[in-house]
């Protein structure tokens, strides 16, 4: 992520990845999916995308490679090997933007995408990344009232996006 829990940077953060050192205590949130979404205008000026080996073919959007912070960020490489962006962005909105104005194909959170009404699903049976979110808070303030507080609101909210976050509606 962008701070350190475990150097006291902060008391609590929303990881991608599950921190292994420190004296952090660490949990998962929730799971969440990614799928591959499209603007149907860009399908329809493209070749058609119906297996896993045509994505190669097509514009693909996604993280500049050089900006990644998580390896979980590395969504391509999870789909088949020698996939590369060509539009890039270190911006997952800038990304989203980028595939509901047309410009390719792009990996995208369920809980961003599915309810968009320009967008479709590219591959759905068959591109499907699971990932996590994770909270880690310092050992030192776990038990406090006000880490408590703010930790009870997240496994509320986090639950009733649960169907949102994984695409199990």
């Amino acid at each position: 992520g962008f701070v350190s829990v475990p150097k006291r940077e902060a008391d609590m953060s929303i990881m991608l990845t599950r921190p292994k050192a420190g004296r952090v205590k660490v949990r998962k949130l929730s799971d969440y999916v990614l799928q591959v979404y499209a603007h149907p205008d860009y399908l329809s000026r493209t070749r058609p995308v119906e297996q896993v080996s045509d994505l190669a073919e097509h514009d693909l959007i996604g993280y500049v490679d050089d900006l990644i912070y998580s390896s979980q960020l590395r969504y391509h490489e999870d789909i088949a090997p020698g996939l590369t962006p060509r539009f890039c962005s270190p911006s997952i909105v800038a990304q989203w933007q980028m595939a509901r104005e047309g410009a390719g194909l792009a990996v995208l959170p369920h809980f961003i995408a599915a309810g968009d009404p320009n967008l479709v699903h590219v591959l759905p049976d068959q591109v499907r990344i699971e990932r996590a979110f994770w909270l880690a808070v310092h050992e030192d303030v776990h038990g406090t009232t006000r880490v408590r507080a703010v930790s009870d609101f997240l496994d509320e909210l986090f639950a009733a996006s649960a169907q949102r976050l994984t695409g199990n509606i």
